[in-house]
């Protein structure tokens, strides 16, 4: 257990344990929060407005850095913290790695500046100044980004390792696919000024250009590798054993009946053993030549096709036209079963001067699948009951998620974070960094006078200090389900072997086995700044049946190189103080996002996705989490402003039907699919329907009987999904070149609402 010092004891009730542990998950967004009023990131690097630093901070004392280590000659402490070079006196510069205002340098070019202080420097207005960068076209000439510096293009040599982009790795006769490669540098930023050589091993099957890698599919059936190996313009990079491959499969083309191919959604195999069902017909996929392929010759469209196996989770789609279907399956962890990771966090390379006697940090997973299952609530694991003393006579544990450490104070111990995950998951990541104590206490005290009620308020106040934070990627995680252990602390082991580990007054349950959560390899160093701002800005929210969410909720991304999604960092506003004075309180208004940039292995876009959640009840639904409105945005750079329009109303009405194995909705004109995913026992059933475009859409999901456990039942998510103009069900179903395995891609919003018994009728009025 955590003992978390400074402050005052309070007692709570356990009966009370989900409102404590909203007050608790708030102190999450403390570390993700906004960048403060008049704040402003541009990816040019124009920072303005009020630093969200402590101007009056006492220094540490000793030499500066150039943000690589080595000191800076002649430069001497002013005595100021800093974020942006307006936080500093005349004469001063603010070094964006040590955070202090240092004296300017004059100079006539960029190479005095990177001679004299390094490449992250660059003259500017006669004076060297840091320079940090998001992207290469943010870097001078000859430079590219690499850990948010700006670093001399390499040669050959500098290429530590390439990969070509996740693809799905299936192609028809005639069919074209565009590869794309990258070669990156040790810390695993992309090297820009790359050219490839691209190579089919057999072009008859599929022929690929050798300098574009645009490949085609061929006039034979079969499989063939791609090969790619870099090279500069006059520079040829042989001998270095630089290559990345693929294999690709070329189909003949299905122009009768059905053709069903089922893959693994993370790895893109093929999977046998499938039950597939079109319509009232059932087939299993051979385990033989073309594995993972069931054809139905004398079917005929529309289909209602529906695929099960032990080890995934079940998929289903409803009412498709295409002959050709691609269906991706999310690997099933098993019945009662956790996969998790256990580490520390280490706070050492966060700069000196930011070290205050408090310490927040929330550590994850890289997320596996599609960003549809991704809501604010998942972003938290199970609670664990944590001992949280304040100074005072009155102490008691309270139900923090596993995944956040809080330390108050010097003397507190530091314990373990447990991330809980898919088992495909390869990346671990944290965020967090100092606060002062007597700031946070403040602000812990005054709500628990008010019970622990106030959320939003805490989530307000909170928001100031994520401008100090930093970030951590580990990559390399390997993860292994374990079975759930008993609550009443039999099948636990030290330290998680206390009866009611959860806080929920029951030790008849199941809880994670913590203590047999993989080990990391390392620990998770905090070591890239928060300090990326983006401005959101939020349309309308959706009404539910029990009242208007009340808060956005905002998270930037980006993903690894085999498609899963890390967040890198996140901001919180609850609803009566996005704009007090907006005529509509129903807006959502703004709030500031600060994050970190693409670094550590991640590439491709920002991803931009803005939730309206009630922060009153997060956490406050029996059957699973509350209702939430997403929307979904791409960057190719750092965003400073996105303007994310309105929330997609929730479906007007839906009801299970048990004996008839029905689900029945009403939805309206603004979606394109919907999309209800049923849950038991942790065993997902998701279906898809396309919505017909009429003002007010009926649509009946009616499932057969799985030949395995049946998640069917009362507890689903019922979901409306808006996709980009000219994209439908249909066309993700269809075998091309946006599948399912893409829908991300398309989604631009989405809403969740979680049915149970009881819940069935009349989810919201809509707008």
């Amino acid at each position: 257990m955590v003992s978390i010092r400074g402050g005052m004891f309070v007692t709570l009730p356990k009966e009370g344990w989900r409102i404590g542990l909203c007050a608790l998950i708030v102190l999450f967004f403390v570390a993700c929060g906004e960048a403060g009023p008049g704040s402003e990131f541009s990816s040019d690097e124009d920072q303005s407005g009020d630093s969200p630093a402590d101007s009056d901070a006492p220094l540490s004392d000793g030499d500066l850095d150039d943000g690589e280590g080595e000191p800076i000659d002649g430069e001497q402490e002013a005595a100021t913290v800093c974020r942006t070079i307006d936080d500093c006196p005349e004469g001063y510069t603010c070094n964006p790695y040590t955070f202090v205002c240092i004296p300017t340098v004059e100079c006539d070019d960029d190479g005095e500046c990177q001679t004299s202080h390094g490449p992250a420097y660059v003259c500017a207005d006669g004076t060297c100044q840091p320079t940090a960068c998001t992207a290469n076209g943010d870097c001078p000439d000859g430079h590219y980004c690499t850990g948010g510096l700006c670093a001399p293009q390499p040669d050959c040599s500098g290429i530590a390792d390439m990969f070509i982009e996740r693809v799905l790795p299936y192609l028809k006769i005639g069919q074209e696919m565009q590869l794309v490669a990258h070669a990156v540098d040790a810390s695993g930023a992309l090297i820009p000024s790359v050219a490839f050589r691209w190579r089919s091993l057999d072009s008859g099957v599929v022929s690929i250009d050798p300098s574009t890698g645009l490949a085609r599919g061929g006039l034979r059936s079969g499989t063939t590798t791609i090969l790619v190996e870099p090279h500069f313009a006059l520079e040829i990079c042989e001998g270095l054993g630089l290559s990345a491959s693929v294999s690709l499969q070329n189909f003949a083309l299905q122009l009768s009946g059905a053709r069903v191919i089922v893959i693994d959604q993370s790895t893109g195999e093929t999977v046998s053993g499938a039950t597939v069902m079109i319509n009232d017909l059932s087939a299993v996929t051979p385990t033989e030549a073309n594995r993972g392929v069931a054809t139905f010759q004398d079917a005929e469209p529309p289909f209602d096709i529906h695929v099960f196996h032990p080890n995934y989770h079940y998929r289903s789609l409803l009412k498709i036209g295409a002959r050709d279907v691609l269906i991706p399956l999310r690997r099933f962890t098993g019945l009662n079963r956790k996969a998790g990771v256990r580490g520390e966090l280490d706070f050492s390379r966060i700069p000196a001067v930011l070290e205050q006697d408090s310490r927040f940090g929330m550590a994850g997973l890289s997320v596996v699948g599609s960003l549809l299952d991704l809501g604010v609530t998942e972003l938290f694991a199970s609670p664990l009951m944590t001992v949280i003393p304040f100074d005072g006579p009155f102490h008691d544990e309270l139900p923090m998620p596993s995944n956040v450490e809080i330390v108050l104070g010097d003397d507190s111990p530091q314990r373990e974070v447990l991330a809980e995950g898919d088992i495909r998951s390869t990346t671990a990541w944290a965020m967090g960094g100092f606060i002062a104590a007597d700031d946070l206490m403040e602000q812990v005290v005054a709500r628990l006078y008010a019970g622990w009620i106030d959320v939003g308020a805490f989530l307000i106040s909170s928001l100031a200090y994520s401008g100090t934070f930093y970030h951590a990627v580990l990559e390399g995680v390997s993860l292994d389900a374990q079975p759930m252990v008993p609550d009443d602390g039999t099948g636990a082991q030290p330290p998680y072997d206390e009866a009611d580990l959860n806080g929920n007054g029951q030790t008849n349950d199941l809880v994670p086995d913590y203590s047999g959560f993989t080990p990391l390899p390392g620990p998770l160093v905090l070591e890239r700044a928060l300090d990326r701002r983006v401005k959101v800005t939020a349309g309308k929210l959706p009404s539910i049946f029990s009242g208007l969410p009340d808060g956005v909720f905002a998270l930037v991304g980006a993903r690894t190189p085999n498609g899963q999604f890390v967040p890198l960092g996140v901001g919180a506003k609850a609803l009566d103080e996005t704009n007090p004075d907006k005529p509509n309180p129903e807006e959502g208004g703004e709030l500031w996002v600060n994050f970190a940039p693409l670094y550590g292995g991640l590439y491709d876009r920002y991803i931009l996705i803005a939730y309206a959640v009630p922060f009153s009840n997060l956490f406050g639904f029996d059957d699973g989490p509350a209702p939430y409105s997403a929307i979904v945005r791409y960057s190719e750079n750092a965003p400073s402003e996105a303007n994310v329009g309105d929330f997609l109303p929730f479906v007007l009405w839906a009801q299970v039907f048990e004996a008839e194995r029905r689900l029945s909705l009403l939805g309206n004109e603004q979606g394109d699919i919907y999309r209800a995913v049923f849950h038991n026992q942790q065993r997902d059933w998701e279906v898809l329907v396309g919505a017909d475009g009429s003002i007010l859409s009926y649509v009946d999901m009616i499932l057969p009987t799985p030949p395995d456990d049946d998640p069917f039942g009362p507890s689903v998510d019922v979901e409306t999904v808006e996709l980009s103009r000219g994209v439908s069900l249909d066309s993700l179903a269809e075998f091309n070149n946006l599948p399912l395995t893409k829908l991300d891609e398309a989604v631009e919003r989405f809403s969740v609402y979680r049915l149970s018994s009881e819940s069935r009728l009349g989810l919201s009025t809509g707008r």
